[in-house]
């Protein structure tokens, strides 16, 4: 028997399946061990070997072998042990060899095995292609960048723009710019603020028609929302000669009570007090013929819920129509997103920046408008009442991050 199975793996190699042995004895009464017969049946699997090796019938005298190669998909195979001294019973052999739908013991596991085989190969060329795509461009990359686009994109980084918008920035003027244009400085900067303006939202700052407007302010502790409500509306009562209504409902700030009412001395307008819905609800309704009704509120943090809730139903009695969202600009990038974030509540939103006289890296401020997709309304320049503040132009902003300061104009 040994010898048997040795020579099936001679001829059809190491893939060959031993599918059944029997032995085979010829009509001899006392059964030695010279008339016997080994039958062996084996089957080589197409998709654990490449090529199929013929494998002729043969026997070795010796090893008394009749040996039989069945193929994987056919039907049925005959095969004849060319001993011709064996009787025909035994002879001949007839092998069912199971179809394709029926087998499911010999060859799954080859067959699942050249599956697996080919999907790791498949995400090995995918690698290898992903990872030469890599380098192409970064030696691209390594050739076009210049010494002047490069100190441009470093002062980006240097005047506080959000690592994400720099490398988009980096990406797009590699792209945009080449040859000579990559190593001016002037036409790379131009390239940067032209590409920005498209891209940020252009600045809404408050109008008034022929309806009564009713605004409302939100933002941190300290951001100085109750000095840019001042400013508003000094610009709208004492420029314009507009009718304009301060609301407080600042009841948690220690002297808020007593800015707002100097505030309103100065400026010349009415102030009233709400602390409710109800009282908000009735102070908005006796103003009628107001022009603008501008409503501050006490300082929420971004983490307070319970307060954002309580001046979403404050703002939806007075009937607010936009909600400008108040920033300290000295407080960088992170807080800024996470005060964006928190007056999510409201509906239509604008983004006044305060205390931008004093920010020496203004990058954050643009990164706050280009992440969060809203209109810019106001800047304030200083503390000073009336004036001091001027519309939320970003360019101006990009044209100080570049190095090219314009002058500033008070609305």
């Amino acid at each position: 028997m040994p010898e048997a199975l040795q020579q099936v793996r001679d001829d059809l190699g190491e893939q060959a399946v031993i599918l059944n042995t029997r032995q085979i004895r010829r009509n001899n009464r006392f059964n030695t061990g010279e008339d016997a017969r080994v039958e062996v049946m084996a089957a080589l699997d197409d998709s654990a070997a490449p090529a199929r090796k013929q494998v002729q019938p043969a026997v070795r005298p010796s090893a008394g072998v009749s040996r039989l190669a069945a193929q994987r998909y056919g039907a049925h195979s005959v095969v004849k042990d060319p001993v011709d001294s064996l009787p025909p019973s035994d002879a001949e052999s007839v092998i069912e060899v199971p179809s394709q739908e029926e087998d499911h013991g010999v060859g799954d596991a080859g067959v699942q095995g050249a599956k697996d085989l080919e999907r790791v190969m498949r995400q090995l060329r995918y690698m290898q292609e992903t990872l030469a795509r890599v380098e192409r461009q970064g030696k691209a990359s390594t050739l076009v960048m210049t010494d002047a686009l490069s100190r441009l994109i470093e002062r980006l980084r240097n005047m506080g723009v959000a690592s994400s918008l720099v490398e988009n920035i980096s990406a797009g003027a590699l792209r945009a710019l080449s040859g000579d244009a990559l190593e001016d400085r002037e036409q790379i900067g131009d390239w940067i603020a032209g590409s920005i303006a498209e891209s940020i939202p252009a600045c809404q700052h408050i109008r008034i028609g022929k309806k009564r407007k009713v605004i409302g302010f939100f933002g941190a502790s300290g951001a100085g929302k109750t000095t840019a409500v001042a400013k508003i509306a000094a610009g709208f009562a004492l420029k314009r000669k507009e009718k304009i209504v301060l609301v407080t409902a600042d009841d948690r700030r220690v002297g808020g009570l007593d800015q707002a009412k100097a505030f309103a001395h100065i400026i010349g307008v009415d102030l009233e007090t709400a602390y409710s819905e109800e009282d908000i609800a009735s102070v908005v309704d006796r103003h009628q013929q107001a022009q603008l009704i501008l409503i501050d509120v006490p300082g929420c943090g971004p983490n307070d819920q319970a307060e954002c809730e309580r001046q979403h139903r404050l703002f939806t009695a007075a009937g607010v129509q936009e909600v400008h969202v108040v920033i300290d600009a000295l407080n960088g990038y992170e807080h800024a997103l996470d005060i964006v974030e928190a007056s999510r509540i409201f509906g239509v939103r604008r983004l006044l920046f305060t205390k931008v006289d004093e920010v020496v890296r203004p990058g954050a401020m643009l990164s706050t408008v280009m992440q969060s997709e809203l209109p810019p309304s106001y800047m304030t320049v200083g503390e000073q009442v009336p004036g001091e503040i001027e519309a939320g132009d970003m360019n101006k902003i990009v044209a100080q991050i570049l190095g090219r300061v314009p002058e500033r104009q008070n609305t």
